[in-house]
């Protein structure tokens, strides 16, 4: 649902940080601050709550690359304001349809309700 351009981005990114240990460190030092996450084939959601965690974290990141040296490509991509900018316009689109699933996998849902959201989206 999402374009590979961006999440492979934003997921590389997030892979350097959360497989290198040290970086995973510095970056839990940084203030309002999370975990890494990366998509998986099993939620419903999770390619948003990897692009909002790369948008929660990209101060954490910015700081990081200017204060300890490591890899170029991957601190320029952190340095790349339209990586950031797609990432946001990203979570924007896609987050009335986590709202939709949400709803949908509730107790109360009914047909009515899917249709509803379907006509929202």
């Amino acid at each position: 649902m999402t374009p590979s351009s961006v999440m492979k981005q934003v997921m590389e990114i997030q892979k350097y940080f959360r497989n290198h240990h040290k970086l995973n460190t510095w970056l839990t030092e940084c203030p309002d601050t999370v975990k890494p996450q990366l998509p998986t084939h099993t939620r419903w959601k999770c390619q948003l709550t990897c692009i909002d965690t790369f948008i929660k974290n990209r101060s954490g990141y910015m700081n990081i690359v200017h204060e300890h040296d490591f890899d170029k490509q991957i601190a320029r991509k952190i340095q790349d304001i339209s990586i950031y900018r797609n990432a946001r316009d990203l979570a924007t689109q896609l987050c009335p349809i986590a709202v939709a699933l949400d709803k949908a996998q509730s107790d109360s849902h009914s047909i009515t309700d899917s249709c509803h959201m379907w006509l929202i989206l």
